[in-house]
């Protein structure tokens, strides 16, 4: 599934989903939800941004949950099965999987978020990538937080500085680095939070290096 217009948001009011109703379900069919635009600028679920900032607007169970999902679609592109019962016990959310167990709900949000559709009653697509938080949904986030999304936005840097961090997180992934401890590195090393992101998606890209896009980030 592909999407031509470039959303301002992760949200969309019309997503046209379809709850599940009544009775429980079983399994799910996951299949990537393509959007070009937010392959291009926004951000995967397992980065350091959607950590950092959309957590406090999707909340916990639905950021880990897509987490894993976007960590399946890597390993299986072309779609893969869950069992719901198995991956609600993985994400601590209970056993049960009715109307109100808390992995539907959470399933339900992730689609009224824009991150997933629900079509039929078991087959899920869902996005690889979510875009950068607007002005409505910083506001919902303390300040200290919204001070750290200015500063990840705003701080400059130079065609070189970019240059030098793409070298350095390329020869990271040849050492065999997963790519989300090429992105902690390259913070670390002083690099601006967004360029280490940016950097490591191109380093990436110029090493297609199999293991850095199919290798899971640490475990919290």
């Amino acid at each position: 599934m592909t999407s031509s217009a470039p959303p301002t948001s992760i949200i969309y009011h019309d997503t046209g989903h379809t709850p599940p109703d009544g009775g429980s379900i079983d399994h799910l069919t996951v299949v990537p939800w393509f959007d070009p635009f937010l392959a291009q600028r926004g951000y995967d679920p397992r980065s350091a941004y959607v950590e950092r900032f959309w957590l406090g607007v999707l909340g916990p169970s639905v950021t880990w949950l897509l987490r894993r999902l976007t960590r399946g679609l890597d390993e299986h592109p072309d779609g893969f099965r869950i069992n719901l019962a198995d991956t609600a016990k993985a994400l601590g959310l209970g056993e049960g999987t009715g109307r109100n167990s808390m992995v539907v709900r959470t399933v339900e949000r992730m689609c009224q978020f824009g991150a997933a559709q629900l079509h039929a009653h078991d087959r899920l697509a869902v996005r690889q990538h979510v875009a950068p938080l607007n002005a409505r949904q910083l506001k919902r986030l303390p300040l200290a937080v919204q001070h750290a999304h200015e500063r990840w936005v705003s701080v400059p840097f130079d065609d070189e500085t970019r240059r030098r961090a793409i070298v350095l997180a390329v020869g990271l992934l040849e050492r065999g680095i997963d790519r989300w401890s090429v992105e902690q590195h390259l913070s670390g090393y002083g690099f601006p939070d967004r360029l280490a992101y940016e950097a490591m998606q191109q380093a990436c890209q110029i090493a297609g290096n199999a293991t850095a896009v199919n290798t899971p980030p640490p475990a919290a």
